[in-house]
């Protein structure tokens, strides 16, 4: 119980500071979820993001919400991510994942893609424009560099569809929304990577141990 109160906690925490609604018409924004339990409540889209969440270790979230970088915007008609400055609401925030409304509701897989983009950003070089990135054998402490130059070896070996060959930034995100909808369709492609993101990215063991070894260093 004590967990889940922290996840929710961290999940509040980040609609505050991390998640943000496009300027504009907010009816746009609340179309798509008319008919969820969400109601038309102009933040229901913002709601309906940190719900999606859920999944991922608390220990992630918390490390997100310290970030200096890292956000995501709600509006627009795709979902990506997109490293660098974005100016909204005469603020800049810098490397930024675009959310479409739609996407929260009915292609789930274009959002955790799109924050796998950021993960892979930030796991690698903190969100440095030229830095090595999780997926290219970064790595922000010596553990995470090891996991890194794993998705690089599993990458040149071929097992992700077409799509996902196109670079190592290509094959971490299809992994990551992969394993989020379709994990034991995962397994099957590539048990490689679907194992490496059990045992690290997706486990709160691995966070709290990289955790206690980066402030023991």
């Amino acid at each position: 119980m004590a967990r889940d109160d922290a996840h929710a906690t961290v999940r509040r925490a980040l609609l505050r500071e991390k998640i943000h609604l496009k300027p504009g018409d907010p009816t746009r924004l609340t179309i798509p979820f008319e008919e969820s339990p969400l109601g038309r409540s102009a933040w229901a889209p913002a709601r309906a993001l940190a719900n999606l969440l859920k999944p991922l270790p608390v220990e992630m979230l918390q490390w997100w919400l310290a970030q200096p970088t890292g956000h995501a915007v709600i509006g627009g008609r795709s979902s990506f991510y997109q490293p660098g400055p974005m100016e909204i609401k005469r603020r800049t925030l810098v490397n930024v994942v675009r959310v479409a409304p739609l996407d929260i509701m009915k292609n789930r897989a274009a959002v955790w893609s799109a924050l796998g983009g950021l993960f892979d950003h930030l796991l690698g070089c903190g969100g440095n424009p030229h830095g090595l990135w999780l997926s290219e054998g970064g790595g922000v402490t010596s553990a995470w560099k090891d996991v890194g130059e794993r998705v690089q070896e599993f990458f040149h070996l071929g097992y992700a569809p077409e799509e996902a060959t196109r670079s190592p930034r290509a094959y971490f995100a299809w992994g990551f929304a992969m394993y989020l909808t379709r994990r034991r369709e995962l397994n099957v492609i590539d048990p490689l990577l679907e194992r490496l993101l059990r045992t690290t990215v997706m486990d709160g063991r691995f966070w709290r141990r990289v955790t206690r070894d980066k402030r023991g260093g």
